[in-house]
């Protein structure tokens, strides 16, 4: 059996192997054995319960072994400690550990990590640099919607949920919804590419495209991110960069979140991200007033936002998004001279209604439709849970069908 260890001083720092080697022969068949193997390295030093690594490193060692009941196994339970403290060498307790591992490897033993305080002491100093931008981001993202979109496009962001908790606290911490949005989807606000033009307008302007300079013209109309629109000009970084470093820092982010073992190869890395990040989102709030976000601009910035936080909410614009665009591509199909930035929602199914190619029912329908995305991006008192927001995304679903389904009978689409 493993024997016990005193209980663990928390002004130390402990590292706790359980390795298991078939037994084979009469080879490093005790503790003492394997103590003698270990110093066959030239850099390790064992005496009584220190160990001194490389002449200059100095740690205490513990070690119990016994044989794995029901086995033909041995099992060896080794235990280094350091004193915590600013000037701990924890590059050589790593250095060591890592010899250690390279000779239980050679006698083909299978080691499990017991205790790790040197993962453990990664991940507090990684965390804390996570943390630092991470909420570097959200300030980013905060100042650059507020500013520039307008105090309210967080309510108009805000998953319903969120809402639901502001309006039952009765407090404006409508600013400050970022802090409800998963660390991997927060660069979305700024490297998720959108299109500012509607379906409609981009297959009207590409049929009357008539040379060069017409389609080179078009490019602009392609999905961007905001960081491409407002940042890339100013900053010295393109959105893919960006969005593969945050997502790299998530993955190893993870690690921590998971309690898994950060090791310092993690930790080096995480600094390297962080740094190189913080460097790109300080660099972008310094020149976050030489951004101009277009008056035209300002309606897309804010549904994109809406489909970054909430999934529920996302699917519903996008749903609602292609039911316009099919709406205000049948009223330039009657009409090719109407300018598609003067007409509406309102007006173009008075239009339709009119020529009889939408019934009352379509009408009315699409309209409290139409207020269900207003009220999704637009300030409101009004709460929809998840269920709801589902529900009414279906049935919108279900009247794309119907008009589609009208104009395709009658051989008009």
């Amino acid at each position: 059996m493993i024997k016990e260890n005193k209980k663990k001083d928390p002004s130390w720092m402990y590292v706790e192997y359980l390795a298991v080697v078939e037994k084979t022969n009469t080879f490093c068949d005790s503790g003492i054995a394997f103590t003698k193997l270990m110093q066959v390295d030239s850099t390790i030093l064992i005496s009584g319960s220190d160990l001194k690594y490389k002449d200059t490193f100095q740690c205490q060692y513990l070690i119990n072994s016994g044989e794995v009941e029901g086995k033909d196994q041995r099992f060896f339970h080794l235990e280094f400690s350091i004193k915590r403290s600013e000037n701990s060498d924890l590059d050589s307790f790593v250095s060591l550990l890592k010899t250690v591992r390279g000779i239980l490897a050679k006698i083909g033993a299978k080691v499990a990590v017991l205790w790790d305080d040197m993962s453990f002491e990664y991940s507090k100093q990684a965390y804390a640099m996570v943390y630092r931008t991470e909420n570097l981001m959200r300030k980013l993202i905060t100042n650059f919607m507020v500013v520039k979109v307008g105090a309210h496009w967080a309510s108009e962001a805000t998953p319903s949920e969120v809402k639901e908790v502001i309006t039952k606290a009765k407090r404006e911490d409508y600013l400050n919804p970022l802090h409800n949005v998963d660390f991997i989807h927060l660069a979305d606000y700024l490297v998720k590419p959108y299109s500012n033009t509607s379906q409609t307008d981009l297959l009207k302007q590409l049929r009357t495209a008539e040379n060069m300079d017409d389609l080179t013209k078009l490019k602009e109309l392609l999905p961007q991110s905001n960081w491409t629109r407002y940042f890339s000009r100013i900053v010295d970084c393109e959105d893919t960069y960006l969005s593969a470093r945050w997502t790299e820092l998530y993955e190893l982010r993870c690690k921590i979140a998971h309690n898994a073992l950060v090791a310092k190869a993690d930790y080096e890395k995480i600094k390297a991200l962080c740094k190189d990040l913080n460097e790109k989102i300080e660099d972008a709030i310094r020149k976050l007033l030489q951004v101009n976000i277009p008056n035209e601009e300002v309606k897309n910035v804010a549904e994109n936002s809406v489909q970054t936080v909430s999934l529920f909410y996302g699917n519903y614009i996008l749903s609602w998004k292609y039911l316009e665009d099919m709406i205000l591509s049948r009223v330039l199909q009657e009409d090719p001279n109407i300018k598609i930035h003067h007409l509406n929602v309102g007006s173009a199914l008075a239009f339709l209604r009119k020529k009889d190619l939408l019934d009352d029912d379509d009408v009315k329908d699409v309209q409290i439709l139409y207020e269900v995305r207003n009220f999704i991006v637009h300030p409101s008192d009004r709460v929809l849970t998840d269920f709801e927001i589902e529900s009414l995304t279906g049935r919108l679903f279900e009247r794309t069908k119907i008009i589609y389904g009208k104009w395709n009978r009658a051989g008009d689409i």
